[in-house]
Order: structure tokens, then sequence, then C-alpha cells
């Protein structure tokens, strides 16, 4: 809808005819009715929120704009972890077994493997500074040896654990590890054996 024009002006004393008279509302009429759009709304108006519907479309939505996750929908879907300082609940995730399992670091901070064979965790994707997380590997069907990927943006070992050992069979170890993404290596801090 563009701006309005006023068909027909009035002076005093002017016979009005009805047909100018008629134009003049039927402009406003037909304009208004249902034709509102974007450009006969100040930039100032300041609509309420309660009168707008809801935006369901994701791409209409900033990022920038949301600042507090406590609004965010419980329907809204996996938020990534970069947008998170850090995880600050438990999130399990499950690895699917395989020779080289992919570890996706913004689907939680719990990592669970039931490895029916040696195993070789991949470098984790999506890392983000200071993120921890605990991989717990249960050694199924025999004993297993878990490896972690060193390459670049994998794992590494410190001077007091240096290397991970076989995981006796139908036992549970842990290994947790913190990101540090100066030397961007996954810092295996603790390791634990045998429950």
């Amino acid at each position: 809808m563009a701006a309005i024009v006023k068909p027909n002006t009035f002076t005093a004393g002017a016979t009005i005819i009805a047909s100018e008279h008629n134009s003049n509302f039927d402009t406003i009429y037909n304009d208004y009715n249902s034709n509102i759009t974007n450009a006969n709304i100040a930039s100032g108006a300041a609509i309420v929120d309660t009168k707008l519907a809801q935006i369901t479309t994701a791409s209409k939505v900033s990022g920038a704009a949301i600042t507090g996750l406590a609004s965010v929908p419980s329907g809204a879907g996996i938020l990534p972890a970069a947008n998170l300082p850090i995880l600050a609940v438990n999130t399990v995730s499950v690895l699917s077994d395989g020779a080289t399992p992919a570890l996706d670091a913004s689907l939680g901070n719990f990592f669970t493997l039931a490895a029916a064979g040696d195993r070789t965790i991949a470098v984790p994707s999506n890392a983000v500074n200071g993120q921890k997380i605990v991989i717990r590997h249960l050694a199924s069907g025999g004993a297993r040896t878990l490896a972690l990927n060193g390459g670049a943006g994998g794992f590494s070992f410190g001077s007091d654990i240096t290397a991970l050992t076989q995981t006796v069979s139908g036992k549970y170890d842990y290994i947790g590890c913190i990101y540090n993404s100066t030397s961007t290596f996954w810092h295996v801090v603790s390791y634990t054996k045998g429950f």
C-alpha cells in the first residue's frame, strides 16, 4: 500500500458531491483494509510484541537478538556448543561403534562408547576453548584397547597420564579431557579404570 493521496479537497461553502465524498472515503477504506505493508509503518512505531505473529522461520531471527537461553523454546533444536561458553549440564551422547568413532563436541560433554573391538576415537569436531568432556569406554565382548587420535585438534597426553591401557572385558574406563584452543588439543587430564 502506497502513501494515501487525498483525491478531493473541499473548501468552505462548496457543494459536496456524493461521488467525491465516497472517493475520499474509499481511498482510506481500500488502502487500510488488510493492505498495510512494511512501507506504511514508521521505523519508530514501537509496535508491542503481543500484536506480532510468531516468527517460525529460523533464518528470520538473528542469533545476536537472543540475549537469554531461558527464553529459547524447548523444541528449538540443538544449540551448538560454540554458542555456549561452557556446557553447564551433563548431556550424554552415544558414540557409534566402529574403527574410528566420530565425536562431535557440540552434542554434549559426556560420551559413551560400547566397543566391540579395539578403537581409535577420531579428532573431535566443534571444540570450544575450556570445554570439558568425559569418555566412558565399555569393553564389550572381550578386552579392548582404546586409543585417542593425536593429530591436529586431537588428544594430547601430559607427564602424569601418558597413554591408555587395555580395558578389561565387561568393564568401564573413564577418560576426562579439556580443550585448549591455544595448543589446539584436548588435554587428557584424568583416567580411571575398571568399573
